[in-house]
């Protein structure tokens, strides 16, 4: 679930028309060999690409196709697109944990980390919710005292064994998204987290 959708929608639902790039991943998740075929979601993308590609291709490709934009907001982590831009160019840390970011500097016009641990000189954009998305189902009961959905990294799957050997109900998966993803986390009494490092 790349974190540009959800910047897409929140500029959408503001009323702003949006034209997306991107990398789709086809269910591929980059931290890691995980796949998960089900979760192949068209991706709202006018302009897919594989790779890194040139800000001017696409805005030449985005011209042709009747859109010229006020702003470019990249909120990529494995990819992102290259060259200067003639009007502001906003980038988004949303993985400084993992990913190096330095590269994407150069042609910035401002940069912004969502974890505030990593690049503090910049200003500081927090994870956030979609309003349509993330919620409490009313009715709903309690299947599991604690949910945590994430990547299986050793130190989270040591803490979720120690639980269950103490008899407490876990529920701990990875690619539960969306709605279903809201619908998991209803089901359980606390919402685990645990970091992978500092964020």
């Amino acid at each position: 679930v790349a974190m540009g959708r959800w910047f897409h929608w929140a500029f959408e639902s503001l009323g702003h028309s949006v034209f997306s790039v991107g990398y789709y991943s086809h269910g591929k998740i980059p931290w890691g060999d995980f796949y998960f075929p089900n979760h192949k979601f068209p991706p709202n993308l006018e302009i897919p690409y594989d790779g890194n590609i040139e800000l001017a291709t696409v805005l030449k490709s985005a011209k042709n196709k009747g859109f010229v934009p006020d702003l470019i907001l990249q909120a990529g982590d494995v990819t992102w697109l290259e060259g200067p831009s003639p009007v502001p160019n906003f980038i988004i840390a949303t993985d400084p944990h993992a990913v190096d970011y330095t590269p994407r500097l150069q042609y910035a016009d401002h940069f912004f980390t969502m974890q505030k641990h990593y690049l503090p000189n910049n200003s500081f954009v927090p994870y956030a919710y979609d309003q349509y998305i993330h919620k409490n189902l009313k009715g709903q009961h309690f299947k599991y005292d604690a949910v945590m959905c994430g990547l299986q990294y050793d130190h989270r799957l040591e803490l979720v064994n120690r639980l269950k050997e103490n008899g407490v109900r876990v529920f701990n998966a990875l690619g539960v998204i969306y709605e279903q993803y809201v619908k998991t986390y209803n089901e359980g009494k606390i919402a685990l987290v645990y970091p992978s490092k500092e964020d």
